[in-house]
C-alpha cells in the first residue's frame, strides 16, 4: 500500500475517534496507521521497499505497543488535567436540608456531588458551606 494511503487512512480514523469515543482504540489505529506511513514513506525516500505484509506487520505491532504502554499513562494525565476540588472551596447544599452525620447533594464548580455533614447542625438548602476534606468522591462538611 502506499505510504501516503496510511497516513490517510490513519487521519480518517483518527478522526472517527471524535464521533465514536471507543476509549482511544481508535485513536491508537489511527496513530499506528501514521507510524506505518511514516515508516513507509522514509523507507521509500531512502531507496528500500517495504512490502504490504511488513507494513501491515508494523502496524499490528505498532497498535500493540500503543495499547501496552500509552493508553494508561495517556488516560491518568487527561484525568489528572480536571479540575480538582481544592479543599477551602464551598459547596451549595441542594436537595434537602442534611441533617448532622447523613449525606445529601451539593454543587461545587458547577459539579453535583455527594456530601456529608460530619458538623453538629444541618445544612440548609441553597446555603454554601466550606469544605473540610474529601473522602473519596464524597465532600465533608464539619
Amino acid at each position: 500500500m502506499n505510504w501516503w494511503l496510511w497516513i490517510i487512512i490513519g487521519l480518517i480514523v483518527l478522526s472517527l475517534e471524535m464521533l465514536i469515543p471507543l476509549d482511544f482504540f481508535l485513536v491508537f489505529i489511527g496513530l499506528a496507521g501514521i507510524i506505518t506511513g511514516a515508516i513507509s514513506g522514509i523507507a521509500q525516500l531512502c531507496g528500500f521497499e517495504i512490502g504490504s505484509s511488513a507494513e501491515y506487520f508494523i502496524c499490528a505491532v505498532t497498535i500493540v505497543l500503543l495499547f501496552v504502554f500509552a493508553k494508561k499513562p495517556l488516560i491518568n494525565h487527561l484525568s489528572s488535567n480536571k479540575k480538582d476540588i481544592i479543599l477551602d472551596d464551598y459547596v451549595t447544599i441542594e436537595g434537602n436540608d442534611i441533617n448532622p452525620n447523613e449525606s445529601g447533594t451539593g454543587n461545587t464548580r458547577g459539579a453535583v456531588c455527594k456530601v456529608r455533614n460530619l458538623g453538629n447542625t444541618a445544612l440548609e438548602v441553597g446555603k454554601s458551606y466550606k469544605i473540610s476534606r474529601k473522602d473519596g468522591i464524597t465532600l465533608i462538611i464539619e
